[in-house]
């Protein structure tokens, strides 16, 4: 606690985004993005990395 005598709360915990969830949100933005529906296959990952990182 600062000697002051400010008395500001403290500040909350950063949450740092897990890396599955970055995943599925890259993976749910690229279905998104190529208009993707139920029941449509997805291509094949090294097709589908060559686009998400092109």
């Amino acid at each position: 606690m600062p000697e002051n005598g400010d008395r500001r709360p403290p500040l909350p915990p950063m949450r740092r985004e897990r890396l599955y969830e970055s995943l599925a949100n890259h993976i749910s933005d690229f279905i998104e993005a190529q208009g993707l529906v139920g029941g449509d296959r997805l291509p094949p990952e090294r097709q589908a990395r060559r686009r998400a990182w092109a």
